[in-house]
């Protein structure tokens, strides 16, 4: 990777991780997953990324929240119905480990201080969930946004999203069989993009702080130009929340 950092001055960006074990030595063996390009996209934009653990310890998640300038949630399996009040379905394919609760805990944090939020995938679907939305659980042309297949999609409010790209159309990178659900897209959030079969592929805030997500995969998106933007912008705006805090 070609890129420089000023030394301490990067914004610390805080990214969750998967939980997962590992069963191949004889032992389970758990590990805390987070994907390269996630990791990289900060880098490249020249923020320093913050791997927060998995714990159900608050004390140690609340250091995070603290320490972290900004707010990278990744995607990952599905967050449990009963987050948002629902019983699961046959299509559930929730995590039962310790990432659920951190998760959650750690959105909510995010939130309430006010530090801008990058969600990608589930961490779109996460960050409607914490603002008191629902998801539909399994969308019904779920054969369409599964694999990583590129499709259309349309910008159809808000400004951050409509910033990023040329005009009102785009094509974005799909894997997810579940979605915000439109008609409970969360406090303080707007849908900002659809796919053509009115899938939500994008939600923001609709207040000052940044609060951007994107139900598809920027960190990996074919449209390299797009990708930076998008990371740039997190940078950006962490580096503007840092600098209103010592005024």
């Amino acid at each position: 990777m070609n890129f420089s950092l000023p030394h301490s001055t990067n914004p610390l960006v805080a990214v969750n991780t998967h939980y997962e074990s590992d069963k191949k030595s004889g032992k389970i063996h758990y590990r805390y997953i987070v994907g390269n390009m996630y990791i990289e996209g900060i880098i490249k934009s020249k923020g320093l990324p913050l791997i927060v653990p998995k714990t159900e310890n608050e004390a140690v998640l609340d250091l995070y929240a603290e320490k972290a300038d900004a707010f990278l949630f990744i995607g990952g399996p599905d967050y449990p119905p009963e987050f948002y009040g629902e019983d699961a379905i046959p299509e559930d394919m929730s995590c039962k480990n310790k990432r659920p609760f951190a998760d959650l805990y750690l959105m909510r944090k995010a939130i309430a201080s006010k530090k801008p939020v990058l969600g990608i995938c589930a961490g779109e679907q996460l960050l409607s969930i914490a603002s008191g939305g629902k998801l539909i659980q399994h969308v019904k042309t779920a054969d369409q946004h599964t694999g990583e297949k590129y499709h259309k999609a349309r910008i159809c409010g808000g400004n951050i999203l409509k910033s990023l790209i040329e005009g009102d159309s785009f094509e974005i990178n799909s894997s997810h069989h579940q979605a915000v659900n439109p008609k409970f897209q969360g406090k303080g959030l707007l849908i900002s993009a659809f796919a053509e079969d009115g899938t939500v592929e994008a939600i923001e805030g609709t207040g000052r702080e940044f609060r951007l997500g994107l139900q598809f995969h920027i960190e990996r998106h074919k449209g390299k130009k797009f990708r930076k933007r998008v990371f740039d912008l997190l940078i950006k705006k962490a580096e503007e929340y840092r600098n209103e805090q010592k005024n």
